[in-house]
């Protein structure tokens, strides 16, 4: 079971990596779907990771990993179309490498309340950038509500003025806390890897990850 899930999570990865190239294939019916598909993995491989007992270190990597790609290139597609979209996109990109070199500089950066909600604005005003895309193909479908077809356009310079407003927050939180952790440290980026034993054991043993799991990550893969 350990197996499947961790690979749910590597073929949502994949499935993301290709994503841009079924974008300019398919019909706009069958990419909705197929994003769907990669949600619903997201969804299911932590519950069946808990549900079984499963849990490892890789996988929560793997996981991290997969939503930030995942998030990148769905708002890089969707800034193709509409271009505000590029201010939240560039700053998710500030986010994702402040949060790189605090993981090889060995900071803690675990998600904080203020980080949820920021990724709930950002998955709205992703979901309003899908529907201004494919907005003549879901009117169709999509009866009961034309208000939100015939503003979406308003719609979206408000859900990207309050994620982008997130955003900054959840950087500058970020870079605080980082600072203030690293702070009168002589902290060396780690570089040099554990051996493959420990390493092979303190990616994939269950037991080692849920005692493990509050610790900075980077120590459980880098030797000192």
């Amino acid at each position: 079971m350990k197996i499947f899930v961790n690979a749910l999570t590597i073929i949502r990865i994949l499935a993301t990596i290709i994503l841009p190239l079924l974008w300019i294939y398919i019909p706009p019916i069958y990419l909705l779907i197929f994003v769907i598909i990669i949600l619903l993995t997201d969804v299911f491989d932590g519950v069946l990771a808990r549900r079984f007992h499963v849990q490892s270190l890789f996988g929560t990597l793997m996981d991290a990993i997969a939503d930030k790609i995942f998030g990148i290139i769905l708002l890089l597609i969707i800034a193709s179309y509409h271009k505000l979209f590029y201010i939240i996109l560039t700053l998710e990109l500030l986010i994702a490498f402040i949060n790189f070199i605090s993981f090889f500089y060995g900071a803690t950066t675990k998600s904080s309340i203020l980080g949820k909600i920021k990724m709930w604005f950002l998955g709205i005003a992703a979901a309003c950038g899908i529907i201004y895309i494919f907005r003549p193909t879901l009117a169709t479908i999509i009866k009961f509500c034309p208000y939100l077809f015939n503003n979406i356009e308003l719609i979206i310079y408000i859900v990207v003025g309050i994620s982008s407003g997130a955003q900054i927050m959840v950087f500058f939180d970020y870079a605080i806390n980082i600072f203030k952790e690293l702070k009168g440290k002589k902290q060396k980026i780690h570089l040099s890897l554990k051996t493959d034993k420990e390493l092979k054991y303190n990616l994939f043993n269950t037991e080692f990850y849920l005692e493990h799991k509050d610790d900075v990550y980077s120590n459980l893969l880098f030797k000192d």
